[in-house]
């Protein structure tokens, strides 16, 4: 009896390797948790996506900041009076993408006619008592220092060209008392600027009491409360910076009237 009994047992054993084996040959894994099963399968583990912390605020761009609003009193006159030199002359529309020689001729021309005061008529000589004459030297000089632009000289319909200068008929003692104020200007990102200003006259241009200089200096909330200035037009221009014998200024890109 006995014998039968560990025979039995032996027969058991042998049927529950033959089970175990059978399932392990077909394939069927036993249930784990945690474990890695076969470990010559490599596992990627997928990332974990970190959001992005976006500033609080977005920075300002250049040509959102209005420049004129850190502007010294004297930054503001250098530009009004750079501005002033074309607005005093009624200077029409320019783009030094399309030059007209002519209109940057008598520009200069009639530039030095207004300002040579201030250089006790060293530039504009008189002929007779009814011609003016000026060298060509010193008009392709101003046209280069406002325009930053080389000029083939030439005559004009205003302004007659020869022999190395300029000459025309005399002036009639014309007052000129028109100014600009720059009300704008926003830096473009390409080394030039964007400004946007407004055009005054005097009411009495014989105002002994006030000069046009006088307003240089001025912001628009001044110019517009002023009783000697009356409003004209207003205008856009680009320019561009430049240095005059040490001194910052201004050459002229674009200028337009509103």
């Amino acid at each position: 009896m006995r014998k039968i009994m560990i025979s039995k047992n032996i027969f058991i054993l042998v049927v529950f390797i033959l089970v175990i084996f059978s399932v392990s040959a077909c394939g069927v894994k036993p249930k784990t948790i945690g474990t890695i099963v076969n470990p010559a399968v490599e596992v990627t583990p997928t990332p974990t996506s970190v959001a992005t912390v976006k500033p609080s605020t977005t920075p300002v761009k250049k040509d959102d900041i209005n420049m004129i609003d850190t502007f010294t009193t004297s930054q503001q006159k250098e530009l009004n009076i750079f501005l002033s030199n074309f607005s005093e002359q009624q200077f029409g529309f320019f783009d030094n993408k399309n030059i007209n020689t002519a209109q940057l001729i008598d520009f200069s021309i009639l530039y030095n006619i207004i300002n040579d005061y201030n250089n006790n008529n060293k530039n504009v000589k008189y002929i007779d008592n009814y011609k003016c004459c000026i060298s060509a030297d010193i008009i392709a000089q101003n046209i280069k220092r406002f325009f930053d632009i080389d000029i083939k000289h030439r005559s004009t319909k205003e302004n007659t060209y020869s022999d190395g200068k300029y000459e025309w008929m005399a002036a009639t003692g014309e007052q000129f008392t028109v100014l600009s104020v720059a009300d704008e200007m926003y830096d473009n990102g390409d080394g030039t600027y964007l400004v946007k200003f407004k055009v005054y006259s005097m009411l009495d241009s014989f105002d002994e009491s006030a000069q046009i200089s006088d307003f240089y200096p001025y912001i628009i909330s001044q110019a517009e409360k002023s009783s000697k200035l009356k409003f004209d037009y207003s205008g856009t221009a680009i320019v561009k910076p430049h240095s005059l014998s040490g001194k910052k200024t201004y050459q002229l890109v674009l200028y337009k009237k509103n």
